[in-house]
């Protein structure tokens, strides 16, 4: 029996001692959880979303779209009739929901983006008929930001908050599509930088 050489007590225990650091480091942070948590967690989701949305534009050549609302928020790209349809196909890419209390705000030029399509709503402009209906079905899923292929992006600010929170987490992206995440502290650091 030369060369041969078992584990010792002593390393069997360290083992057993690291894994039971790294369970109750796991266990630690899944447990953070509550609304200020999730802030973070969607606005980091974005991020990543965002940035593959970027890749998956530059290796397919086409133009993508944004579509965002106080709640939710879909990739889009024009289909054979260059209509904006959202992006079914990739799994990664469907429909975000927000959770209920979860809140959004978009910034275009750094002015708040109102949706207002008075023209093609029932009760608008002309009380009970929309003035464009094959418009308004075109129009459900029109994008407010791009991504096109080249790397160049609508610059935006998208704020993403809680009714329960006070601060919020702000994703900005520039016409170069240079992505910034700012936590509530970055984002009074900025404000008073200004």
């Amino acid at each position: 029996m030369s060369g041969y050489r078992g584990f010792t007590l002593l390393e069997i225990l360290l083992v057993a001692a690291l894994i039971g650091l790294a369970a109750s480091v796991v266990m630690l942070s899944v447990g953070r959880s509550g609304p200020e948590q999730d802030v973070q967690t969607e606005a980091e989701r974005f991020v990543a979303l965002f940035q593959l949305v970027q890749e998956e534009s530059e290796m397919s050549g086409d133009e993508l779209g944004l579509r965002v609302e106080e709640d939710r928020y879909l990739w889009v790209m024009r289909d054979a009739e260059e209509l904006w349809q959202p992006l079914d196909d990739d799994r990664f890419l469907l429909e975000r929901q927000l959770d209920d209390g979860m809140r959004l705000a978009l910034e275009l030029e750094d002015l708040p983006f109102v949706d207002d399509d008075r023209l093609t709503q029932k009760g608008g402009l002309f009380e009970e008929q929309p003035l464009f209906e094959q418009q308004e079905e075109q129009q459900q899923f029109e994008p407010q930001l791009l991504v096109s292929p080249g790397g160049d992006t609508t610059p935006f600010s998208l704020t993403f908050s809680h009714v329960d929170v006070v601060g919020s987490w702000r994703v900005d992206v520039t016409e170069l599509g240079d992505v910034v995440l700012l936590d509530p502290l970055a984002q009074q650091d900025a404000e008073a930088a200004r």
